[in-house]
């Protein structure tokens, strides 16, 4: 939490969901109500307050411009005995000024979302459709990623963009964006994935469990190449 004080004044309640701008100007925080307060680092003050969604926003991604920030809500909510409608809308806010400069209602509850390296796309999976790749300046949809998950958890690109990989329960799923393709599916972990990330040079994508261990696998072939055992 940041400036816990101000917090309890206004009497807040915090989400988890936050995120840092890349010029560390600017820190977004979300709160359960919907509401979205985008902080200014330096001097420690509320600059805008992004309102509109119904539900607590899940995911907040910055341009890397930090000029730029896109929060998306996740799905119905009860919190502390206080329900909060669905939302299926994402938005696109300008920094710092917190001006609405997109927005689109994607007709179903956004499950997980991730923005691109170079923040010109995101990626979308809806609760009840397909994993979609928008683009961000305007959020319309580009492309329609073929699937074999209901319900994809997390989702991370790698540092090119070229490669996006997605969760569902203990499975990996990873497409080739150019060619907008199924590269593998895998199913090494015995419990849900609940993080990714690729390694720097993008040839690794590593992969955390709630089965209490972190695996290796080759982005070329889709091959195991270790598993590391949590403490």
């Amino acid at each position: 939490r940041l400036w816990v004080d101000e917090a309890e004044r206004r009497d807040a309640e915090w989400d988890a969901a936050a995120r840092v701008s890349p010029d560390q100007h600017w820190v977004a925080i979300a709160q359960t109500s919907g509401l979205v307060e985008l902080l200014d680092v330096t001097n420690k003050a509320l600059v805008a307050t992004l309102r509109g969604h119904t539900n607590e926003v899940r995911s907040i991604f910055f341009t890397p411009d930090s000029r730029r920030v896109l929060t998306g809500s996740r799905q119905q909510l009860t919190y502390w005995g206080q329900s909060f409608p669905s939302d299926s809308w994402v938005r696109l806010w300008a920094v710092p000024s917190g001006r609405l400069l997109a927005e689109t209602n994607l007709r179903s509850e956004v499950e997980s979302l991730a923005m691109a390296p170079d923040g010109a796309t995101f990626a979308v999976f809806l609760n009840d459709g397909p994993l979609e790749v928008r683009q961000t300046s305007d959020l319309s949809r580009l492309c329609e990623l073929p699937t074999e998950a209901a319900s994809p958890s997390f989702l991370a690109f790698s540092p090119d963009g070229q490669l996006l990989a997605a969760s569902a329960g203990g499975k990996i799923q990873l497409w080739d964006l150019p060619a907008q393709s199924l590269r593998f599916v895998r199913r090494g972990h015995t419990k849900a994935v609940n993080w990714l990330t690729f390694a720097p040079d993008g040839r690794t994508l590593a992969s955390a469990a709630a089965d209490r261990t972190v695996k290796l696998w080759n982005v070329q072939t889709g091959q195991e190449m270790v598993t590391l055992p949590l403490a």
